[in-house]
Order: structure tokens, then C-alpha cells, then sequence
């Protein structure tokens, strides 16, 4: 993992499950959204040099052109050439969802994986959830900016779908 101005390459070498790549991402974007700071991006797959502070090559041109082009929002696009296997009745429980304009997406609020995430690491997800949908409200009353107040629109569209959902702990737990 390497910053350098406002971007973070995140590489790895054939994640072993990329549900679980998309689970560290959500963690990552779930953390920084708790601090009042958004994020875009993309991932993709493809030739990539990244070894301490340097990165190069065609999997970071792609990935950034997708986020400038394509994200446009608080959201962490996944390449279209990438396969992806989603829930067919595309539930905010997965770790990847298709957003209503069609691109699939990593789903950093999505209750469930916030719940077992965040009991992993001993934090309680309700209230983190609560924070972030407290944080996105702020940021907007705060914002006169028409295109940042666009894309915090969308964010909290997005955080009322994904806290809306069932109960995370009867989700996980079925008797």
C-alpha cells in the first residue's frame, strides 16, 4: 500500500478471494468516511510495478482513468472487465453490489459485513453506522458547493439504503 498526493495503491498479487479484498477495502473507506473524508476510486486487474514508493504501469493507468471517468461519487468502482459474481437479487449484504447506474461497486456500508467487521475488531458497528449517517448529514448542511453537495446527495442515498436494511444480527444468525 503506497500514498502519494491524494491517491492509495492498494495492490496485491491474486488476492486469494477478492470478496475479502473488497472487505479490507470497505474497512479502509468505512474508517476514513468516520473521519469525515470521502472516497473515490476503482479497482482493476492487470500489469502493475509496485514495490515501496513506486508504481507504474498499465493497472494503475486503468484504475485511476475509471475513477476519474466512471466513479464520480463516494464509491469504489469495480473495473468492468473484472467477472464478478453478484447476488442475483442484489442484496446490500454482499461486499459488491451493481449501484442503479450499473456499475458493480464495493459495498463498504453494507450491514452485514459492518457488523462482522467491526466485531472482529471489537468496535461496535451500529454506533459506527449511526456516526457515518451523522457525519454525512454534517458534511451536507456544511456544503454550498453544488458538485460536492451532488456527491454527498448520492453518499447519503446510498448510506439510507444501506442502513435500512435488516438487522445484521438476525441476519448472521439464523436459529
Amino acid at each position: 500500500m503506497t500514498l502519494f498526493s491524494d491517491t492509495l495503491c492498494i495492490s496485491s498479487r491474486e488476492p486469494s478471494n477478492f470478496s475479502s479484498f473488497c472487505s479490507g477495502l470497505s474497512l479502509i473507506v468505512t474508517s476514513l468516511l468516520g473521519l469525515n473524508y470521502t472516497v473515490r476510486g476503482a479497482v482493476s486487474r492487470g500489469l502493475l510495478y509496485h514495490k515501496g514508493d513506486i508504481i507504474f504501469g498499465p493497472c494503475l493507468v486503468r484504475a485511476h482513468n475509471l475513477e476519474n471517468t466512471l466513479a464520480i461519487f463516494p464509491r469504489i468502482i469495480i473495473d468492468p472487465n473484472i467477472e464478478v459474481n453478484l447476488d442475483p437479487e442484489g442484496r446490500l449484504f454482499e461486499p459488491i453490489y451493481a449501484d442503479p447506474d450499473g456499475l458493480r461497486c464495493v459495498n463498504y456500508l453494507s450491514p452485514v459485513l459492518l457488523e462482522v467487521v467491526f466485531r472482529l475488531v471489537g468496535l461496535p458497528a451500529r454506533q459506527l453506522r449511526a456516526e457515518i449517517t451523522a457525519n454525512i448529514d454534517r458534511m451536507l448542511s456544511a456544503t454550498t458547493d453544488q458538485r460536492a453537495l451532488q456527491k454527498l446527495r448520492w453518499l447519503h442515498g446510498y448510506a439510507e439504503r444501506a442502513v435500512s436494511g435488516p438487522n445484521p444480527g438476525e441476519a448472521l444468525i439464523q436459529k
